[in-house]
């Protein structure tokens, strides 16, 4: 075992993972003959890692978070104007990259929004969104797939449904495609050049990916 925080604190020896969070003790504890037994305390919440079930305080479970000891922007304010910069290097020309992105709102109520159906108001005909139909998701379906009870019972809510969307921003260089598809003999851009003329859009559309100029000239 090993004092921390004003208490004794001992592992389980016949468990690799004595919490139960998905990193091994030995991941979390660390031990040399100079130093003894470490086992920090990552978010300085009065808890080791090594029995904390969220190390770095970010609100998401140490089994679900792909990143136990990092936090980007602050688990109640947010990010800084609601961006954040990566950076990818040595990427290879023409071929796909893909990125795991983990992000929590500041209000934990909203992770429930992701994917729900809402029913719209009937007879809203005024404003961006209006309803003429009193249907659902669910009136879509075939008549085999009304049988089989749909895909989701959430398709007899409504004719709404909250999709969450990430705005990622490429910065633009001269004859770079900013790896994403290219149609075949796509020609060299420019700043200028129309995204219709280099974008193989199925392959975008097949990601759920909408791509967009920020301006005329970027």
């Amino acid at each position: 075992g090993f004092f921390y925080n004003g208490q004794q604190w001992y592992l389980n020896p016949n468990d690799p993972d004595t919490n139960q969070d998905g990193a091994l003790d030995s991941a979390e504890c660390s031990y040399d003959e100079t130093n003894g037994l470490a086992c920090p305390d990552t978010d300085g919440n009065g808890t080791p890692d090594v029995f904390d079930d969220d190390n770095d305080g970010d609100g998401v479970p140490d089994k679900l978070d792909a990143a136990l000891a990092t936090v980007v922007g602050d688990p109640v304010n947010g990010l800084d104007n609601n961006r954040f910069q990566f950076e990818i290097n040595n990427l290879a020309a023409g071929e796909p990259v893909y990125v795991d992105f983990q992000l929590r709102p500041t209000n934990p109520d909203h992770l429930w929004y992701t994917l729900n159906v809402l029913d719209w108001p009937s007879n809203d005909r005024q404003g961006q969104i209006q309803r003429v139909l009193d249907t659902t998701f669910y009136d879509q379906l075939s008549p085999e797939q009304q049988q089989a009870g749909g895909s989701d019972p959430q398709l007899q809510d409504g004719d709404l449904r909250l999709v969450p969307m990430l705005e990622i921003e490429i910065p633009f260089q001269d004859g770079h495609y900013g790896n994403l598809p290219v149609l075949p003999g796509a020609p060299p851009i420019q700043a200028s050049t129309p995204i219709t003329a280099w974008l193989d859009t199925e392959e975008t559309q097949a990601f759920g990916i909408n791509v967009r100029k920020l301006d005329e000239t970027s």
